[in-house]
């Protein structure tokens, strides 16, 4: 017998839960967008960065900055380990997807 987290309520209650999910989502979206994301990093010559930022340091600086972000809905593409500006997706919800910019500097 499968088991629904809003077994028991009316389509509508629950379609106004979902809403009501999906605002807050779209609004914690909105404030991590105002956000900025700066790394420093040491580098070697010819600026080559020691080793790269990882989907846990920025999940931590989310948390910092009041942000419950797992490290697994942070999507990398690529490593980032060359000084500049980086443009990383986060999925808060499978409907709530965007891209933050995250700056490596000396």
């Amino acid at each position: 017998r499968a088991c629904s987290l809003f077994s028991g309520f009316s389509v509508s209650t629950v379609e106004n839960y979902i809403n009501i999910f999906n605002k807050i989502m779209n609004e914690m979206k909105d404030k991590i967008l105002k956000e900025r994301f700066i790394f420093k990093v040491k580098t070697g010559t010819m600026d080559k960065v020691f080793g790269n930022i990882s989907s846990k340091q920025i999940s931590d600086d989310l948390k910092k900055k009041g942000y419950n972000v797992d490290k697994k809905q942070i999507k990398i593409e690529y490593p980032l380990d060359t000084l500049g500006d980086h443009m990383v997706e986060i999925e808060l919800h499978k409907k709530v997807k965007f891209k933050i910019r995250v700056t490596l500097a000396k």
